[in-house]
């Protein structure tokens, strides 16, 4: 088999729009937060039923939420909401705006509600000769705010289960791998304010077939007006159950530094550095070390449109004879043009260099990539109940030493979507996507080995979308594809590069069922279909489903 091929499709978040995907933590967030199911959807009115009144209510909202800001510590997420809504009312549109501003509202009333009123009776009322309040006054230096821990308990399901048909064998054909693997977890919650700075501490112990594991997350922040210094760390130790699995332990450290909440120039830098081992290493599992810078910037040309630049360097090793390492350095630059929900453009290119090593047939192996992936993503509703969703990826990569284990790639996907919108956040798509990879080796022996993993793929998409702000998210998909070998030739190779017909089902899922109790969901299902050979068909299932309860 080729490296570099890509896996056969599966469904993932990243398929969901980023506008989508911040009001869907908006929707985790209103659950947490015990919002109750009856919470105002976003307005559909159109932008001609606007009127002086609308605005006049959205700036009165505005006064009241910055207000709650000056005496509450400041909340990412309300941030980046409170920018969506500048960004409505600079293209007037005033209701869009007061919805993302009622929410805010009704979050915060809601959390004093569950805490009894604690923020509100412990904020100073400032001296009646004071003038401009600054936010720092309302925390003295010893002040602490602790609000009452919170716990939760989830119990679930992991489920997989893989099925391979393997033509050569007489008999029975079908080789099956499964895994039931049935959890339960308790986590514990427990947000401090010392001196209107957040101190945060997560603590989470799970039991299932596998293993007994303990993870522990601490965040402590120091915050002035945008300004951000923050320490994150987190580490987790995992007891194996069963003999084949040794016992290993993850930590991972960050330190981040930036003003992230900046609307003309926003930046950060942060570092982060990873270490796991095992208890036992082995040929399957050496420790694992990493370190990786970020440096971002972000410059707003005005509420709708941006361009950001990114820098990644990174350093990754693993132990062991076989262990993967590599020194990469990834550069990217994004152009966004949002609009709205369903009204956005992204522009992006990214650069990558990567110089790895490792063992390949017992023999040690080195050799590095520069990778150009450049990228576009366009959601535009032309009318109230229509749009299209179109996107694009192209890639080349180009290996130092382009040989039959790693030839240079040429990679291009495109996709257009007909969106019918069924109210706010709420869309259903049917549309065409085609992918297809070439691949070229240095050497002209290796070419007609490399070329026999050239594929051209097209098919159908249907996909579908409903939230809304009680917390309710699902997400579907599924897609039918037509993937062809055109170089594959006879050989050993030739019921593995031969000619499929691909079903692939996507399911996510995020239920609150009342203040207290959540259902989430995940499943994938792939049915990989030959058009050539008699029991050659792969299947594969993964299934996540759990309930939550918290108090």
């Amino acid at each position: 088999m080729v490296s570099g091929a890509p896996a056969r499709h599966a469904f993932s978040l990243s398929n969901i729009p980023g506008t989508v995907t911040l009001l869907a933590i908006l929707a985790a967030l209103a659950w947490t937060a015990g919002s109750p199911a009856g919470a105002r959807p976003v307005s559909d009115a159109p932008p001609d039923s606007l009127s002086l009144l609308e605005q006049n209510l959205y700036e009165s909202n505005l006064a009241r939420v910055e207000t709650l800001l000056l005496g509450l510590p400041e909340d990412s997420l309300i941030y980046q909401l409170l920018e969506d809504a500048a960004a409505l009312a600079a293209i007037k549109n005033w209701r869009g705006g007061q919805e993302i501003l009622n929410t805010i509202l009704a979050l915060y009333e809601t959390a004093e509600t569950m805490d009894g009123g604690a923020e509100r009776s412990f904020v100073e009322s400032p001296a009646p000769d004071s003038g401009a309040i600054d936010p720092n006054d309302n925390f003295s230096s010893s002040s602490i705010f602790d609000p009452a821990p919170q716990f939760q308990i989830e119990s679930g399901i992991d489920y997989s289960r893989q099925e391979f048909e393997v033509t050569f064998l007489e008999n029975d054909s079908v080789i099956a791998e499964e895994l039931q693997n049935p959890y339960l977890s308790i986590a514990y919650y427990r947000p401090v304010f010392i001196g209107g700075q957040p101190l945060l501490l997560n603590q989470r112990l799970r039991l299932d077939d596998q293993f007994i594991s303990y993870d522990i997350f601490l965040s402590a922040e120091k915050r002035t007006f945008k300004r951000v210094s923050r320490l994150e760390l987190d580490g987790g130790y995992f007891h194996a159950r069963t003999a084949q699995e040794p016992d290993f332990f993850d930590s991972r450290a960050m330190v981040f530094y930036g003003n992230p909440y900046d609307t003309r120039n926003r930046w950060y830098l942060s570092l982060t550095g990873r270490y796991k081992g095992y208890s036992e290493p082995g040929s399957f599992s050496g420790d694992i070390l990493s370190l990786g810078l970020s440096a971002y910037y972000e410059h707003f040309f005005d509420f709708t449109n941006s361009f950001s630049f990114s820098w990644m360097p990174n350093l990754y090793r693993e132990s062991g004879e076989s262990g993967y390492r590599y020194v990469q350095n990834r550069l990217a630059g994004v152009y966004r043009l949002w609009k709205n929900y369903n009204r956005y453009l992204e522009l992006g290119a990214e650069g990558v260099y990567q110089d790895f090593d490792n063992v390949v047939s017992e023999e040690p192996y080195q050799n590095g990539y520069l990778a150009f992936e450049p990228c576009a993503e366009l959601e535009w509703a032309f009318l109230s109940w229509w749009g299209i969703h179109l996107r694009s990826r192209l890639e080349r990569r180009d290996y130092r030493s382009a040989d039959a284990v790693n030839p240079n790639i040429s990679y291009l996907n495109l996709e257009a979507i007909q969106k019918i919108y069924l109210g706010s956040l709420k869309s259903f798509g049917i549309g065409y996507f085609r992918e297809q990879q070439a691949h070229l080796a240095a050497r002209p022996e290796d070419q007609p080995i490399v070329e026999q993993a050239d594929f051209i793929s097209h098919g159908l998409a249907l996909t579908g979308e409903y939230l809304n702000l009680a917390g309710i998210l699902l997400s579907a998909e599924y897609r039918l594809s037509w993937r062809n070998y055109p170089r594959a030739e006879n050989s050993l190779l030739s019921s593995f590069y031969s000619d499929r017909l691909v079903h692939s089902l996507g399911l996510f899922g995020w239920i609150p069922l009342s203040r207290r109790w959540q259902l989430q969901l995940f499943a994938n299902y792939d049915n990989d279909q030959d058009r050539e050979f008699e029991h050659n068909d792969n299947r594969n299932t993964i299934l996540n489903a759990g309930v939550v309860y918290k108090f």
